[in-house]
């Protein structure tokens, strides 16, 4: 018969082997501590989501301060997935640890085929399920990008058209990135700008477009001054009222007068003020009708020319045109 083991016996090996369990998970917990829960993975997944698009993400991250419903805007993944550049090719460049126990994480990134870094500042939360640490980055204020679109409210960032509430507005946006503000619509666009934002602290350019009327506003502009034109020519007097042409003619006239449009004032536009300014341009206008010489009482036909200046300001109102001329 073989001899059993004895109950101390078992009890000693069972002890051993939970001691060494326990140094096990130790040791574990240690090296997890050590490698994967620690302030630099914590910005690595900030950048990683920044890098992604994923604004949803780097926002629950960084967790910044400051922000309500009103000012995220520009901070939606459509904005930021939609950035000309995004950074990539993370390396730690270094930690430091700073007072009350957190630490300053450096990463290097390339932005805009450049090298550049960005520095967080980590602290440590309540461990995770008791054992494994949880750093988190210290909430700081994002930098804002400053944006005026004269006499507009919207603007497009990235593609994304966005209303800012008035013509300048400071909007808080994730970084690193590179945005592209620009502005486009049927009457009015102007040339996209790049603005790169590399860190928190970063203040980057403010951006002020410089708006270009485009074809359709001269075209609308034109008929709108030949639609009035037109309405003054169904006069039948020498001086229409509110228009800007006019003869004079010191015989009786008998009868109505008609009047032709020979020429259109070409539509040039430019900004000042505020508003769209139509330049100085010239037009044309032909009265005939029937005169009788004061003098003889000879009846005659007339036919006379008036060169008249014309030049308004235009402003658009809810996607409308609005013409206000101004003439002698």
């Amino acid at each position: 018969m073989g001899r059993l083991t004895s109950p101390r016996r078992i009890t000693a090996w069972t002890l051993v082997a939970a001691g060494g369990l326990i140094v096990i998970g130790v040791l574990g917990v240690l090296a997890l501590n050590h490698w994967v829960y620690t302030p630099a993975r914590a910005a690595l997944g900030y950048l990683t989501a920044v890098g992604n698009g994923d604004s949803h993400r780097a926002l629950a991250l960084l967790n910044p301060r400051g922000l309500d419903s009103a000012n995220r805007a520009a901070l939606s993944k459509r904005v930021l997935s939609g950035a000309s550049d995004l950074p990539e090719d993370f390396d730690l460049a270094g930690t430091r640890e700073l007072s009350d126990g957190r630490v300053a994480v450096t990463y290097d990134y390339t932005l805009n085929d450049s090298r550049a870094s960005a520095t967080f500042v980590a602290e440590k939360g309540p461990s995770r399920w008791l054992v494994f640490n949880d750093w988190r980055l210290r909430p700081e204020k994002l930098p804002r990008l400053t944006i005026t679109v004269p006499g507009s409210s919207t603007v497009a960032i990235n593609g994304v058209r966005l209303e800012l509430g008035s013509s300048t507005q400071s909007l808080p946006v994730l970084f690193p990135a590179t945005y592209t503000v620009g502005y486009s619509s049927k009457y009015v666009r102007a040339s996209p700008e790049s603005v790169t934002v590399s860190s928190h602290t970063a203040t980057p350019d403010d951006v002020t477009l410089s708006l270009t009327a485009t074809p359709a506003l001269g075209r609308e502009v034109h008929r709108q001054i030949k639609a009035s034109l037109t309405a003054c020519a169904d006069a039948t007097v020498l001086a229409p009222s509110g228009c800007p042409f006019a003869v004079n003619n010191d015989n009786k006239i008998l009868g109505r007068v008609s009047w032709t449009i020979n020429k259109v004032p070409t539509v040039e536009l430019s900004r000042a003020h505020g508003a769209w300014v139509m330049a100085d341009a010239t037009g044309e206008a032909t009265a005939s009708g029937t005169e009788m010489d004061i003098v003889t009482a000879k009846k005659s036909k007339f036919r006379t020319s008036s060169t008249f200046e014309y030049s308004a300001t235009v402003r658009i109102a809810d996607g409308r045109v609005l013409v206000m001329p101004k003439f002698d």
